[in-house]
């Protein structure tokens, strides 16, 4: 019995975690830039002044280190002369087809995207302004300013289940 239990907890959370959003988001606005999978993992980064903090989350434990910190605590390695190799060593050269690339790019969800620029020309925002009106859609907006701020805020969403079966339809159409 005990192992039925173990058994179905094991596969709810294997459905859960292969439905559960990835979502990458990126705002110059706010300095935020994280990635999150679900509930269960987040990691993030903050822009200072003069460091970069990461911060990692996994379900409730967290913990925040800042690049400056790494950086002064690793110490430098000594130069080793490389060994030299008189046979020459056979390597395959395994490459993703593109197909499959293309496939799993498709997958991804841009929710939003958001662009103000300037370009600090008048002469060149006045002709990128009727662009960003022409292709405006709900989610997708680029618009001009004279004000000499540039933000930028993006957020893509996917699910692992949806890379999974992009996957899985390449090879599939692959072998037919």
């Amino acid at each position: 019995m005990f192992w039925y239990i173990l058994l179905i907890f094991f596969v709810w959370l294997l459905i859960t975690l292969l439905f559960a959003p990835l979502k990458l988001s990126l705002s110059t606005a706010n300095n935020l830039y994280f990635i999150s999978w679900g509930g269960a993992l987040k990691a993030s980064a903050s822009i200072l002044k003069d460091d970069v903090e990461l911060r990692f989350h996994l379900f409730s434990f967290s913990r925040s280190v800042s690049l400056l910190e790494i950086a002064a605590g690793q110490k430098r390695k000594k130069s080793v002369p490389e060994k030299i190799v008189d046979n020459v060593v056979n390597t395959t050269n395994t490459r993703v087809p593109i197909g499959l690339l293309k496939a799993v790019v498709k997958s991804f969800r841009v929710k939003r995207f958001y662009v103000n620029i300037d370009l600090g020309s008048v002469f060149w925002n006045a002709w990128l302004y009727p662009l960003g009106e022409i292709f405006y859609q709900k989610n997708i907006y680029i618009t001009t300013n004279f004000s000499g701020q540039t933000d930028v805020e993006i957020v893509i969403i996917n699910r692992p289940a949806r890379m999974l079966w992009a996957i899985l339809k390449t090879y599939l159409n692959k072998k037919s």
